[in-house]
């Protein structure tokens, strides 16, 4: 009776091994199948959220593409590689429905550009400078040119632009220096619509009301703006009155 025992325990036994074998097979060839499927493809890649940089730019640097595996992904590991980008503050990537994944940008923002000794600059939402390559930004024409601006004032700008809302910041087309003879530490802006902006460095971040300032009706057409700080408020004024505030360079002192 033993002996009989014994036997079925190991005819069972060998039943249930084969048994695993088969559900392993199974499984390895059923993750195959899925692997090779179209189930398991990336469809398309959503790049959302970014605002000067190329969005071109950004799938050039994703080392995946439409039909890669979802499985290899990774994209917590996709994430972490991506952070080391000087351009990105954050990224998030996240698979949504019909297999497209979705890259969500929270940029360092390209704030403006320069050019010293024949070198065009960009300068970042917190002070730092990269080198220039056309294929991080689709138009130029959307950050500020500084002009003749030492590379410590133009740091401590862009952390003051970096407050400033998208719309406002790409009507800037050109940042100068500009000495008033109660602060001669101060900046004009050139706006895209031809009206000028004259402030403090403190001042900056008002020049996010710049749509309603010039929004109000000026019968004089005055074409320059005042942000006076201490009050926060701007005023629209001659350009002429503003010139009275303005010191003169060296060369024309005495004449």
């Amino acid at each position: 009776m033993e002996k009989v025992t014994k036997k079925t325990k190991k005819k069972l036994s060998k039943k249930a091994i084969l048994l695993l074998i088969l559900l392993f097979l199974m499984s390895i060839a059923s993750f195959t199948l899925y692997y090779m499927s179209d189930l398991a493809r990336i469809k398309s890649i959503k790049i959302v959220n970014n605002e000067f940089v190329s969005e071109n730019y950004i799938r050039s640097i994703l080392d995946f593409e439409i039909n890669d595996s979802l499985i290899t992904l990774f994209p917590k590991f996709k994430e972490k590689d991506l952070k080391k980008n000087k351009m990105f503050k954050d990224i998030k990537i996240t698979i949504a429905k019909n297999n497209c994944v979705i890259v969500s940008i929270k940029e360092n923002r390209i704030i403006g550009h320069f050019i010293s000794a024949d070198k065009t600059s960009f300068v970042l939402g917190d002070g730092t400078i990269i080198d220039f390559k056309a294929q991080y930004i689709d138009n130029l024409a959307l950050i500020p040119l500084f002009v003749d601006i030492d590379l410590e004032k133009i740091k401590t700008i862009a952390i003051e632009f970096n407050k400033l809302s998208f719309d406002t910041l790409s009507r800037i087309s050109e940042v100068h220096n500009l000495s008033f003879t109660y602060d001669n530490n101060m900046v004009k802006l050139v706006m895209d619509e031809g009206f000028y902006v004259c402030s403090s460095i403190k001042g900056l971040p008002y020049v996010d009301n710049y749509a309603e300032i010039i929004a109000f009706e000026d019968k004089a057409k005055n074409k320059c703006i005042l942000i006076i700080e201490e009050y926060l408020k701007a005023v629209r004024i001659d350009c002429s009155e503003i010139e009275s505030y303005m010191v003169q360079p060296e060369e024309n002192k005495g004449e």
